[in-house]
């Protein structure tokens, strides 16, 4: 087998999502034959050029592509396929480009899915996430999504008849025309909506190409079947490598400290359980959040506004720490919250703190469902409802003697079943 995997988009190993790291190090430890790639944008050169390292014993390789079009782009990244010669490619990337150059070639293609934005024009944390707060239920259109992306904007609601007054080709030809000038604040992003939207769709019908697409879970399957992607999806759980368990710590004075774990974003949820938690008694619980917001304007809105809803309740911000700092905390810790309202590919941080013997309370948000079952090994609730919620934390604070049978239930699949599902995927497609 000669597999060339290809790691997050500009994203060097090193720094890659620690899924991907651990899927990486799963591979060269079976002894698979393969190499590494990262296509990055060439900054300093006009022509496209290859460069070779060596990671844990394996040829790495960096592309740097050519300031051009989309054209020449896949061009570029269609000779280096030619001059590696792998069998099958592996990749990790989300715009398409690699299989577009893969295709004509007759190497098959696998694209992991990690987020849920994959093919929804908000893209990113937001993906999937429909304007009234619900999972998306339709398919990817002009006509679907301007308003969903709208409101990541100032004036949601007029941005969306503002746009509405304008054909679409019309509106493509003004982005085209505002992205050949410097930024202009309002502007350019509210034109580059209808841009977002036409790639999803185009990104929709490279994805039909592709030979097997990896989804965690089967909602996403059934939002890509809806969109016509069909017959070529594979459902596997990411899964994570096991970690150390952790007795479950005494509850003392019948205090139940739950905790949050990721990114502090609006799309997650914790402004629910905020709202939710206002209503239980004080004196019985606390909420640790772990993380903190990206470097958009309008999530570190969101996490400063979390912070004053809280005010008075005994929630605590530790922001972002070190995987060590995060260890301590939750050792002390007794039910983790994932509180998303989006589509959740898998959820690496219930699949940690099920790992290290923590019993989760999360929304059917998608990757949950796969990994909690109800009652069990953890709470399911129905996303974006603030009384299912409070009724749920307040049976958890009430029936604490339950919480530690449900952390001794705790466990997730073995990682290294992971890799030998990738294993078979590869060796059906170089028999075909």
């Amino acid at each position: 087998m000669k597999l060339l995997f290809i790691t997050t988009y500009n994203v060097i190993i090193q720094k890659d999502h620690f899924f991907t790291r651990n899927v990486i190090n799963g591979l060269i430890d079976s002894g698979i034959d393969l190499s590494f790639l990262t296509i990055h944008p060439c900054k300093s050169q006009k022509d496209t050029y290859l460069q070779k390292e060596i990671y844990n014993g394996i040829d790495y390789y960096h592309l740097y592509l050519s300031h051009s079009s989309k054209e020449e782009r896949i061009k570029q990244i269609q000779d280096c396929f030619v001059l590696l010669k792998p069998l099958v490619i592996h990749s990790n990337m989300d715009n398409g480009l690699e299989t577009e150059a893969a295709y004509p070639l007759g190497i098959p293609t696998i694209l992991t899915i990690h987020i849920g934005g994959v093919i929804c024009p908000r893209g990113g944390g937001n993906g999937f996430l429909h304007y009234d707060n619900s999972i998306c239920p339709t398919t990817v259109s002009h006509k679907n999504c301007l308003l969903c992306c709208c409101q990541d904007l100032p004036g949601k609601d007029f941005n969306y008849y503002l746009l509405k007054l304008f054909p679409v080709k019309q509106r493509l030809k003004l982005f085209q025309w505002i992205n050949k000038k410097p930024f202009i604040y309002y502007f350019t992003p509210l034109l580059m909506i209808t841009h977002a939207i036409e790639n999803s769709l185009n990104r929709i019908e490279v994805f039909k190409k592709t030979s097997t697409i990896i989804a965690a879970n089967n909602h996403l399957k059934k939002l890509l079947e809806g969109n016509g992607i069909v017959n070529n999806v594979e459902i596997i759980p990411h899964g994570v490598r096991e970690r150390k368990r952790f007795p479950f710590p005494p509850i003392e004075n019948g205090i139940i400290k739950f905790y949050y774990l990721g990114r502090v974003q609006y799309s997650k949820g914790l402004h629910l359980v905020i709202e939710a938690m206002k209503e239980l008694p004080r004196n019985r619980f606390e909420f640790h959040i772990i993380g903190d917001s990206e470097n958009a304007n309008r999530e570190q809105r969101y996490y400063r506004k979390l912070q004053k809803k809280s005010k008075n309740l005994p929630i605590i911000f530790h922001g972002r720490l070190p995987n060590t700092e995060i260890e301590t905390l939750i050792k002390n810790f007794h039910v983790m919250i994932h509180p998303t309202i989006c589509l959740e590919v898998f959820g690496i941080a219930i699949a940690e703190s099920l790992s290290v013997g923590r019993p989760v309370l999360a929304t059917r948000c998608g990757g949950a469902e796969i990994q909690i079952k109800d009652g069990y090994n953890g709470w399911l609730i129905n996303p974006n409802n603030i009384q299912e919620l409070k009724d749920k934390l307040s049976f958890i604070i009430e029936n604490t003697t339950k919480i530690e049978t449900l952390a001794s239930n705790t466990s997730i699949p073995k990682f290294n079943d992971y890799i030998f599902k990738l294993e078979k995927i590869y060796d059906n497609l170089i028999s075909q």
